[in-house]
């Protein structure tokens, strides 16, 4: 059972603070928890193909919100279906529709956006892209529950299965995305002695909360933003709640302690630790980091390690769960099995490679195309930002920080002349000429054979906090993929 909760950061799940998650806290007594799992994007679609393909988004180029995931990789779900598995999928946020190709080797991949689609007759209701029936008004109802309707949609789908067949269930929650709107008790529970009237509504676009056309761009005031963080939290409490209950229901048909369980996230949120809130497009760890557990079937949990402090990331999670379903993982996938680290202890991590990639037209009509690439390890993190117009680099910036003494980010080394900042753009050159070799060994399938388009799209994304004033990403078509490619154009002169 792989469960995504969407938006979660580490250092509000940490699996170890039973008043916001007990269930997940119980739960890691008998499981590792890993302490520095990082994400390869800030954004759901290529984090969530990470998860399922075993590949950084550097290496299976899923980063733009209309291209679909390369039918050329193979996603768990395929491969544990050939062996056997029943494949169960249960999502609540529209980037991941079957039209980007994440229904892919599910038997059933339902929807849990809107609180009807737990009553549908057919379970495999609409696994397609739905949005002639999950409208706009509907995904920016600040009153979205999506967790219970996840937990019905999985409950009825294992009603379905045979009690001796082998079963793969990804379900993914909702709901610590903002806008930040627990359901009670958790909406009081973290911040009871509230007054103020601040309404959580529309979070990302309040001008009482962020307003860019004003310098410093926050607008909410510290105890507001208090609320808020507590607001999230009761929203992480309920997504604990909803996964108890379905180790529960898996308990009830006698299959948790057979069970590997995984419980993860695509990327965290930031409240403003560096000027915005959100997680888009940034690369702090309150972005990058995010919550880690593995619980090994009953039978390997012997001697097993509590925790972990090597560097690991989602690409880990396929080779991971094919190794305890005893298959060997594909030859594309770039991960390793997390094992090792769990059984022994022992597990030399390596730094986490990260990227992004956007583009928008600027005011004089010209596509300007953004692409970002990282790594981070326990002790630095490297990123290299590169804006390109018209095939050459316009604008460049790298940065360099030492996490062991500036474990808050506050302090970037920039000059180009700094041996840190050299010896780590030197180590992400190395990982990215890696991923180069990796592109051309490997067959693909081409970019204008992957192009998905959902009516509406925009403005749902838009709903969901994805765009900021004049970002208008999902209405350009991008010319240079540079973003489903390692390696950039030249430097302008």
């Amino acid at each position: 059972m792989l469960i995504s909760i969407d938006t979660t950061r580490a250092d509000y799940l940490t699996f170890d603070d039973p008043d916001t998650a007990p269930n997940l806290t119980g739960a890691a007594q008998r499981g590792t928890i890993f302490e520095q799992a990082v994400a390869g994007s800030n954004w759901t679609l290529p984090s969530h193909a990470q998860m399922l393909s075993g590949m950084a988004p550097a290496y299976h180029g899923s980063e733009m919100d209309r291209v679909t995931l390369d039918p050329a990789i193979p996603l768990v779900s395929e491969i544990l279906k050939q062996a056997g598995y029943q494949t169960l999928g249960v999502y609540s946020n529209p980037l991941l529709w079957g039209n980007y190709g994440f229904d892919r080797g599910f038997d059933y991949y339902h929807s849990a956006m809107l609180p009807e689609n737990a009553h549908k007759d057919e379970i495999r209701y609409a696994p397609r892209g739905q949005a002639a029936v999950e409208r706009m008004e509907k995904l920016g109802d600040a009153g979205l529950v999506s967790a219970p309707t996840v937990l019905t949609i999985a409950k009825r789908a294992l009603e379905r299965t045979k009690p001796d067949q082998p079963i793969f269930l990804f379900a993914h929650i909702m709901e610590p995305h903002a806008d930040y709107i627990p359901p009670p008790p958790w909406d009081t529970r973290f911040d009871p002695d509230y007054e103020g009237d601040f309404n959580p509504v529309n979070y990302i676009y309040n001008p009482e909360v962020v307003d860019y056309s004003k310098q410093p761009a926050r607008q909410i005031s510290d105890r507001d933003l208090q609320h808020v963080r507590a607001l999230y939290r009761g929203e992480v409490a309920a997504s604990d709640d909803a996964i108890g209950k379905l180790l529960e229901v898996l308990e009830q048909h006698d299959r948790l302690e057979n069970t590997l369980v995984i419980v993860t996230a695509d990327h965290g949120e930031a409240f403003f630790e560096h000027g915005k809130p959100g997680h888009r497009g940034l690369f702090r760890d309150t972005v990058m980091r995010i919550p880690l557990l593995v619980i090994p079937p009953a039978g390997e949990r012997e001697g097993i390690a509590r925790r972990s402090s090597a560097s690991v990331t989602l690409s880990d999670l396929l080779p991971t769960i094919l190794d305890y379903a005893a298959i060997e993982p594909p030859e594309v996938a770039t991960g390793r099995s997390l094992r090792p680290a769990i059984e022994q202890g022992a597990f030399e991590g390596r730094p986490a490679l990260f990227s992004d990639y956007r583009v928008k037209f600027r005011s004089d009509g010209e596509r300007e195309h953004t692409q970002t690439y990282g790594l981070r390890s326990p002790t630095f993190k490297v990123i290299r930002r590169a804006v390109i117009v018209d095939d050459r680099i316009v604008r460049l910036t790298e940065r360099y920080w030492d996490l062991a003494k500036d474990p808050d980010e506050k302090s970037p080394v920039k000059d180009a002349n700094d041996p840190r900042l050299a010896k780590a753009l030197a180590r992400l050159d190395e990982r990215l000429a890696e991923a180069r070799r990796h592109w051309d060994a490997h067959p693909r399938t081409p970019r204008d054979e992957r192009d998905v388009y959902v009516d509406g799209w925009f403005e749902e994304l838009k709903m969901l906090g994805y765009f900021v004033a004049g970002d208008e990403q999902a209405d350009v078509e991008s010319l240079k993929p540079w973003g489903l490619a390692p390696g950039l154009p030249q430097r302008a002169n």
